[in-house]
């Protein structure tokens, strides 16, 4: 599915990013989109937001992928966007996720 994030124009193919985001966090879809509040699940929740805006989706669109609310988008994204100041691994995890997305569209083009 395509969601556009019409301010900017882009486009983003959420089937591609969470099946990364499943792959760099090794949680399965129906793990971390939804409510579920773990600790494991949050970080992959994170990742998908943080990657997601960083790429162009708004958080209407990243609400749908995610499965929860668009102000639990708004506020989880503020959340992580201070916490990657002083954590590594969801630095190096949204990292990993955005370069094997552009990876993966570059390959489709």
């Amino acid at each position: 599915a395509l969601r556009r994030n019409a301010a900017a124009g882009t486009e983003i193919r959420s089937d591609i990013l969470i099946d990364i985001v499943e792959r760099v966090c090794s949680l399965p879809r129906d793990e971390f989109c939804g409510p579920a509040k773990g600790a494991r699940y949050v970080f992959a929740k994170e990742v998908l937001i943080l990657s997601g805006r960083n790429l162009g989706a708004n958080v209407t669109a990243l609400s749908a992928i995610a499965g929860v609310t668009v102000a639990s988008v708004s506020r989880r994204y503020d959340i992580a966007k201070r916490r990657l100041q002083s954590d590594i691994d969801l630095k190096l995890a949204c990292d990993k996720v955005r370069e094997e997305y552009h990876r993966a569209i570059g390959q489709e083009s």
